[in-house]
């Protein structure tokens, strides 16, 4: 059924918010903007989809939501009530969920819910809101689909509120950050919170005031942060991961370590150490059925050129002697799980200069394994570390109580370097203090 009257007329004009405005601005292939509640996700999405179906004619927008129902009660209600003026619009299909606007181009409101409706959609945009409710393989699909060839321009981009940093999302738009054949980004994310808003009614602002934590991080500040019990939830990617190391990194100290895996991830880290005693992890090896000889043959061939001051590994005494038959000799690690995340937290954690000291190479990954990603597993120890957690809220727990063994061979690897080290050092200043008679 075709109507030429608007479900619901445009009442607001459009107030740019600074985020709001790169967002808008922004020529990225991907796109997210993410904020918290009240940050005008929905509006913001709204005002693209529509000003790119204005300013290209004959082009062909989607806005969707992982379920058709939640699009009409939400977003298409911010479309048409606030962003979408009467007079561009001429004619409603509200049959099929499609408006044409008067220059010829047209918006497609749909559901992912319903695979049928995406299947042969040749779209010149697509806006995606409440995206973290979506998996990765939904939003592969819809990146097909942006393939209208009659416009000069094509992007996907969503809106959501901020979940845990273990899910996809954050690691797509925070942590991979890929870049076209050309060099320039695949994605970027826009970032706003609920306080950057004037417009917010003023007792609205004042309640979500009183929210504290956790809460108060995720759904007013805006931040990425779990709720899960994260063993090392002061790791923030925007601080702890970096593009490049420092000038004159190649003199530091170095040391290995080494997680030994088969059927799972076999994982061999390389850290280079500062003068100021910051850590840096700038080569990985993180795969999975390959033998020890094989590893050590890599191992060997990355280290070229390179002195460790150690290299310590796990205990098992077979693969340790296969490593030093090819020339790679390993300390046994100190492999206390509670202390040695104390280690590695502290570290993690800003020291008097506001500084962490310890830091991951966003590059480090020599190989990506395929099978790790086919099974939709942590590649790196990156990606690991958004997913180590304790059985229970962290409040709750038994001081001397573990992660849970699961999808940890990176985090395990990392403690045995920075904790073995510091015990090692603390070892030799004990000796050093022993006076022989």
């Amino acid at each position: 059924m075709t109507s030429t009257t608007a479900p619901i007329r445009k009442t607001s004009p459009f107030k740019c918010l600074p985020g709001q405005r790169r967002f808008m601005e922004s020529t990225a292939p991907e796109l997210l903007y993410s904020g918290a509640w009240g940050a005008g996700k929905s509006r913001v999405l709204c005002e693209k989809a529509l000003y790119l179906a204005l300013k290209y004619p004959g082009n062909f927008v989607g806005i969707c939501r992982k379920t058709f129902n939640a699009l009409k009660q939400t977003t298409m209600r911010t479309f048409f009530r606030e962003a979408c003026p009467p007079d561009h619009i001429k004619s409603w299909n509200k049959t099929d969920h499609l408006l044409t606007l008067k220059n010829g181009s047209q918006v497609y409101f749909f559901g992912l819910d319903d695979p049928l409706k995406i299947q042969s959609l040749n779209l010149g945009a697509c806006g995606v809101d409440e995206v973290v409710e979506l998996t990765e393989e939904d939003w592969t699909v819809l990146g097909g689909r942006i393939r209208l060839s009659s416009v000069p321009f094509r992007q996907l981009f969503a809106a959501t509120n901020p979940a845990s940093p273990s899910h996809w999302l954050y690691k797509r738009f925070y942590i991979d950050r890929s870049t076209l054949p050309d060099g320039r980004p695949l994605t970027e994310v826009v970032e706003s919170n609920s306080l950057e808003n004037p417009y917010l009614p003023p007792d609205y602002v004042a309640r979500i005031q009183t929210l504290t934590g956790r809460y108060r991080e995720r759904f007013v500040l805006g931040r990425w942060v779990g709720f899960e019990g994260l063993v090392y939830d002061c790791f923030d990617p925007l601080i702890h991961v970096v593009d490049k190391m420092p000038e004159g990194w190649q003199k530091w100290p170095k040391v290995r370590s080494i997680d030994f895996g088969y059927a799972n991830p076999f994982v061999c880290q390389w850290w280079a150490i500062s003068p100021d005693d910051e850590w840096y992890l700038y080569r990985e090896i993180y795969f999975c059925r390959r033998l020890v000889s094989e590893h050590a043959a890599q191992i060997k061939a990355l280290s070229a050129g390179e002195t460790y001051l150690a290299t310590y590994a796990d205990h098992d005494a077979e693969d340790r002697a296969t490593l030093e038959a090819c020339g790679i000799p390993t300390v046994p690690a100190v492999k206390d799980v509670s202390p040695g995340i104390q280690e590695v937290y502290s570290r993690l954690q800003p020291d008097e200069r506001g500084k962490p000291r310890l830091y991951f190479l966003r590059g480090a990954l020599v190989e990506r394994d395929p099978a790790l990603v086919e099974a939709k597993k942590p590649t790196c120890t990156i990606d690991e570390i958004q997913g180590y957690q304790y059985p229970k809220p962290r409040g709750e727990r038994n001081p001397q109580e573990e992660p849970i063994k699961l999808n940890d061979h990176g985090m395990d690897a990392m403690r045995y370097a920075i904790y073995s080290f510091a015990s090692s050092r603390r070892a030799k200043r004990t000796l050093d203090k022993v006076v022989v008679v």
